[in-house]
């Protein structure tokens, strides 16, 4: 019931252009919703993820790995002594 509600929803609301990380979650949240199976929502950012950084130059990832928001979340998930070792720096 809820994901059909959720296609309810959307098909009202006016669909913009994407032009922001903030707007693809917002997509790959609402797949999961109407898939039935929130579990898309990661498989989805997983994906995008993955085309953004073969996109990407060598340059490119290390900016990218050496940013606040990558160096919190890989602190919080291994500490900070293991961050230092596997994250790049300049």
């Amino acid at each position: 019931m809820a994901a059909k509600e959720g296609r309810q929803a959307m098909k009202k609301e006016k669909l913009k252009k994407i032009s922001s990380p903030y707007q693809l979650f917002k997509v790959a949240d609402r797949h999961g919703e109407e898939s039935g199976e929130p579990d898309h929502t990661v498989g989805d950012l997983q994906q995008l993820l993955d085309v953004a950084w073969n996109t990407m130059t060598p340059s490119q990832r290390d900016l990218f790995l050496c940013s606040t928001a990558v160096r919190e979340v890989v602190v919080g998930a291994v500490g900070e002594k293991e961050a230092d070792k596997i994250l790049p720096t300049y």
